[in-house]
């Protein structure tokens, strides 16, 4: 598996991503209605917002399989979301997200 920076490509499968996210969401909080009609398209405003230069992409033999991106604010960093695909949970593949984006945190 290899994290990597996210490239223009890359926004069809995040989008995919988005919307296992949101789904999740909604499991949780028993709440159909959160991220609307179309979830995924959701992730365009957070690209916008977080920059794709601030966006890491897992993935696995060629198939995005996570992500996770960096929101900075003055000398604040948070690392929000971190979704890794349903079928590849419990692989380690979030933990490796983290570590890049701490590591990136760490540069600015």
């Amino acid at each position: 598996m290899d994290v990597r920076n996210y490239r223009e490509g890359d926004l069809d499968a995040c989008r995919s991503l988005w919307a296992q996210m949101v789904e999740r969401h909604r499991d949780i909080y028993d709440d159909p209605t959160i991220g609307g009609d179309e979830p995924g398209l959701e992730f365009d405003q957070h690209l916008i917002r977080v920059g794709p230069d601030r966006t890491w992409l897992a993935e696995q033999d060629g198939e995005v399989v996570g992500f996770a991106s960096l929101i900075v604010k003055d000398q604040e960093a948070e690392i929000e979301p971190v979704v890794v695909a349903r079928g590849h949970r419990g692989e380690g593949i979030g933990e490796r997200l983290m570590r890049r984006v701490v590591e990136e945190a760490k540069k600015l």
